[in-house]
């Protein structure tokens, strides 16, 4: 095995999510003997998700601007030959998204290429499907963050599910303390992007058949003002606050009574791993591999997505019950402190890495 192992991490992302900072939080875990270069098509992203890695270089490219584009593809590859890495991690926040810089890599014949599945949403455009299961065909890894993403990733790629390593997210200890949200209790809130995939929405819908319950939200996104006029529509404007996100996510979690995650769709979604870090009760919707994450009764709640009066009935059932609310988060901590550290994550992408390397 080389002393030294040059790595390319490439990330086409426009803004940092979980997925961006999952990869932060796997490069933060190599060793000294790792060189890395982070590859991002936006240089803000590049240079958030190099922050935690020691000594790590940020070069830019220019993403594609349509999907036939062979000279995003000559571009990306003559990148990747001039840093010349012995591996390169691709970071796909959803499957069709770097397909470009995908084909680069397996275009030279040298590179170990690893691609990471985050979130398993399907297309419909027969060229990216070909696209897809060429690429795929020719990874030396292909990492899936959880068993419902590998199963839905290897049908969609056209691979045998075998050829699927998955490693689950980890996340690491959420800061200590406990904020102050200005708000009457009961409290329960969530955070993320403000998209129809976070379902804040439903949260809105479901707050609004929980007389004397109050909401907070951390995140920002698209949908920031839709979210206030459904509030405001549902008569909950003075029950319902919004925060920005802050790294430092565990004061917040804390500071509330159940947390919620009211997705449609998901992968395996850090948020819900650091409430269940911070033994925060949790009543979540049964998407992607949540259930991986959490056993209803046993870790938390889960209830049909897109169903307000299931999510204000689980969210109730717990603001009621004192005691459950106390097992179930001290149990969500234990399965934390098992299954999804990011020190567990971390190594077994070491070991992936040491193991191609050679």
């Amino acid at each position: 095995m080389p002393q030294e192992i040059p790595l390319v991490a490439y990330t086409n992302a426009e803004t940092v999510g979980g997925a961006e900072r999952c990869l932060a939080t796997i490069l933060a875990g190599l060793p000294p003997s790792f060189r890395v270069t982070v590859v991002a098509t936006d240089a803000a992203v590049g240079r958030t998700v190099a922050a935690g890695c020691v000594a790590a270089e940020v070069a830019s490219v220019q993403p594609p601007r349509r999907f036939w584009d062979a000279r995003a593809v000559a571009v990306h590859r003559h990148l990747l030959k001039r840093l010349d890495p012995h591996l390169c991690l691709i970071n796909l926040h959803t499957p069709y998204c770097a397909l470009h810089a995908a084909l680069a890599a397996v275009l030279i014949p040298s590179l170990r290429v690893v691609a990471i599945e985050h979130l398993p949403l399907p297309s419909r455009s027969r060229a990216a499907h070909w696209l897809k299961r060429v690429t795929s065909r020719r990874l030396a890894g292909h990492v899936a963050v959880s068993a419902h993403t590998a199963e839905a990733i290897a049908e969609e790629a056209g691979i045998a599910r075998e050829r699927m390593l998955v490693v689950r997210n980890g996340v690491s200890e959420p800061a200590a303390g406990k904020s102050a949200p200005g708000l009457t209790r009961p409290i329960i809130g969530g955070m993320g992007r403000f998209d129809r995939q976070k379902g804040f929405d439903v949260l809105i819908d479901a707050l609004a058949t929980l007389p004397g319950v109050s909401a907070v939200v951390a995140g920002d996104g698209p949908e920031r003002d839709a979210l206030m006029r459904r509030a405001s529509d549902r008569s909950v404007t003075d029950r319902f606050s919004i925060v920005p996100w802050t790294s430092e996510i565990g004061p917040f979690l804390r500071s509330l009574d159940v947390f919620v995650l009211p997705s449609r769709y998901e992968g395996l979604p850090l948020a819900l791993l650091e409430a269940m870090a911070t033994a925060t009760p949790i009543v979540a919707a049964d998407v992607g591999a949540v259930s991986e994450a959490v056993i209803s009764g046993q870790d938390g709640l889960l209830v049909p997505p897109d169903d307000a009066p299931a999510l204000a009935a689980g969210i109730r059932r717990l603001l009621e019950a004192e005691g459950e609310r106390k097992r179930l988060g001290a149990q969500a901590r234990e399965a934390w402190r098992s299954r999804f550290t990011a020190e567990r994550m971390q190594q077994s992408y070491v070991d992936l890495f040491t193991r191609l390397a050679h």
